[in-house]
């Protein structure tokens, strides 16, 4: 197994084993080894389970943002979202200075930039922003 695969099923365990702990602590144990589960619990969560991210209320989607930024961040997807922002940002700052210095840069020159800018945006999956000088 490569690290990538170890360190994601790490992940993927400590978030399995919270919500066991977190599920179990609504319930009754019994003397022998079985468990019961809570009325309200079993309630709310069979309607969670059944609903969809967005079927749910705002506060019942906080755990699920959590884990998502945990795989985000394990995945380095928010790193990677940042260092896109950043060069963007160069980019588009390029763009206005070819566009006030234009007998230095063609429109070839802009049509790359801004070909260069989609790129990253389709790589962090947002909205191409334009770098066209106005």
């Amino acid at each position: 197994m490569d690290d990538e695969t170890r360190k994601l099923a790490a992940l993927a365990h400590r978030i399995w084993a919270r919500w066991m702990r977190a599920m179990f602590a609504h319930g009754e144990h019994h003397d022998n080894g079985t468990w019961t589960m809570d009325q309200n619990a079993y309630s709310r969560w069979t309607r969670q389970m059944n609903a969809t991210f967005d079927e749910l209320h705002e506060g019942e989607r906080v755990s699920d943002i959590e884990v998502a930024h945990e795989w985000l961040e394990a995945t380095g997807v928010d790193a990677l979202r940042a260092e896109n922002a950043r060069l963007r940002e160069a980019l588009a700052a390029l763009v206005a200075a070819c566009h006030d210095q234009c007998s230095m840069c063609g429109p070839e020159l802009v049509d790359a930039l801004a070909a260069a800018d989609a790129a990253l945006a389709d790589a962090e999956g947002t909205t191409r922003r334009s770098t066209t000088p106005p």
